[in-house]
């Protein structure tokens, strides 16, 4: 998308996509993997903002991705040299920012990149420090992970692949970057504290996931039956 679509299209200004296409503040920070299929993580968002606002007005939510935020021919300068100064920890503390979604399948390869490492503490950080911000939510093809909208089998496959994950191998482009991120990491409590709260995360998820489950197969059961009734 970067290369094939928004370098080309700003080319003759040399802006990020957003600033040539019109900037608002932004609602939700996301996170991603480049290597997710475009058109899942659009789907992905858009169900998150139906989930959010409702189907009618999902249009109305705005989401800061880096892609479309940074400016493509500036990459080094939107990363500031230093994680206080890069444009994802802007975005993701600006005080309009509810919250974070992380683009999940069963792979959950978001989290092996060490930005998305970063955004994951920095989300933590955020929700310890400001009681309105919503968070880390999984957000996937088929639904809002959290909430259990998302089909059993991408919450099933994500929780399975986040059980056996060490974020300690999570690895970047630039290997300053990936020292960078490390030292941050180890800073704010270490590696093994990170795994814990992400399975925590990922735990409630679950639950949530299960509950809707139930209460879904629940109404069918009472359904049938009344169907039965009436016949």
């Amino acid at each position: 998308v970067v290369h094939n679509i928004v370098k080309p299209l700003v080319l003759p200004w040399r802006l990020s996509c957003a600033e040539v296409l019109g900037s608002e503040q932004a609602d939700w920070f996301v996170s991603h993997f480049w290597g997710h299929a475009f058109a899942a993580l659009v789907e992905s968002l858009r169900r998150h903002a139906c989930a959010e606002v409702g189907a009618a007005h999902w249009g109305s939510q705005c989401y800061w991705i880096c892609s479309f935020s940074n400016n493509q021919y500036r990459v080094e300068e939107e990363l500031g040299g230093h994680w206080s100064n890069s444009s994802f920890y802007k975005a993701l503390r600006s005080p309009g920012c509810r919250g974070t979604c992380l683009i999940v399948d069963e792979t959950a390869k978001a989290l092996e990149r060490s930005w998305c490492l970063f955004e994951f503490v920095q989300t933590q950080k955020a929700r310890e420090q400001d009681s309105g911000f919503r968070g880390l939510t999984f957000c996937s093809h088929t639904g809002v992970v959290n909430s259990g909208d998302a089909s059993f089998e991408v919450t099933l496959g994500l929780s399975e692949t986040l059980s056996r994950l060490d974020l300690a191998q999570a690895t970047a482009t630039c290997a300053a970057d990936q020292r960078m991120i490390r030292d941050f990491v180890e800073a704010e409590g270490g590696f093994e504290a990170m795994n814990q709260l992400l399975r925590q995360r990922v735990a409630a998820a679950l639950a949530a996931a299960r509950a809707a489950a139930v209460q879904k197969s629940t109404e069918l059961e009472s359904r049938l039956a009344w169907g039965g009734c009436r016949r």
